[in-house]
């Protein structure tokens, strides 16, 4: 098949923008897209050191609902095989079929086994291993913030690199231009899923939250002149960047309160940091140490403001 007629997009590939900042001294801007798509690309992501990503859990989401939530499995629109590692042309619409029907059989007996394995009043094995057997042909929901996307851009929407994360990679450029950016002065912070209402609420409320902000706080080393109003935000935005959502796993939506706890299981007083959740929240580097940018630019990344962020060697 021509270059030209290569899908330009899939529906069950998606990217949307969640945040889009700008800091107003520099220019510079960070973006927070979530996205989907088939989780046999995921390694291919995490190679992308610049991205910040936050990812759905085999380990934490039941096997029922993945089930659920991913009824209809990934099919790819197969290629023939050739040496090397990029793939032949398209297969005919007869043998796509055929293949098709392979994959979705191969599928249906990994449905079963992990039903099997997962059965309450049976094995009843924990949902890490049972649903590692439904990965291959699942999709996998990905929060993903930078400041840096050429390199991706380059490498990925490029005819060298596997389809489907092509295919993400045209989800994500247009996705990065869904709204303006939001212009931040040198105290204001990018907050993924922080609304204006969330705002509104911290404000009227933020009395009935502040001794145990005060005490999350003490977790923070060196971060700018944080308000409480500051402090309960970044901990929601952490909050629901770990769960990828304004809602809780089953679908109610999150309050502060429910924040706070996530807050605590990661960030714990005596165990290490769960810190990933806490990449994706920033505020422009102004005159702060180029240390706290992480893998940002121009930005410095909460993580990089909380005590034991990592476990040094």
């Amino acid at each position: 098949m021509a270059e030209s007629l290569i899908p330009l997009f899939r529906k069950d590939i998606t990217s949307k923008l969640i945040a889009h900042s700008e800091c107003r001294e520099t220019g510079k801007r960070i973006w927070t897209c979530q996205t989907r798509y088939p989780r046999i690309i995921h390694a291919e992501l995490m190679t992308h050191r610049a991205l910040s990503r936050n990812a759905s859990s085999s380990r934490a989401i039941p096997v029922t609902s993945i089930l659920t939530r991913d009824s209809d499995m990934f099919v790819p629109n197969f290629r023939a095989n050739k040496p090397g590692m990029q793939p032949g042309d398209w297969l005919s619409p007869e043998k796509q079929a055929e293949a098709e029907a392979v994959w979705r059989e191969a599928a249906e007996a990994c449905i079963k086994a992990a039903r099997t394995l997962s059965d309450k009043d049976g094995l009843n094995v924990h949902k890490q291993w049972a649903n590692r057997l439904v990965e291959w042909f699942g999709y996998i929901d990905v929060l993903i913030s930078a400041t840096e996307f050429a390199n991706f851009d380059a490498l990925r929407d490029h005819s060298a690199a596997q389809d489907e994360i092509r295919l993400l990679a045209r989800a994500i450029i247009p996705s990065r231009r869904q709204f303006a950016p939001t212009i931040l002065g040198p105290d204001d912070w990018h907050l993924p899923y922080i609304t204006d209402k969330d705002r509104y609420e911290a404000g009227r409320d933020i009395w009935n939250y502040a001794s145990r902000i005060r005490e999350v706080l003490d977790t923070v080393d060196d971060c700018p002149d944080l308000s409480l109003n500051d402090a309960l935000l970044l901990i929601a935005s952490a909050a629901r960047a770990c769960r990828l959502s304004y809602s809780k796993l089953d679908g109610t939506p999150s309050t502060f309160d429910d924040d706070i706890e996530r807050w605590i299981k990661l960030v714990p007083s005596n165990d290490p940091v769960h810190a990933s959740p806490l990449e994706h929240q920033a505020i422009p580097l102004g005159r702060l140490d180029p240390k706290y940018q992480g893998n940002f630019r121009g930005f410095g990344q909460f993580r990089q403001f909380v005590n034991g962020h990592y476990v040094p060697g």
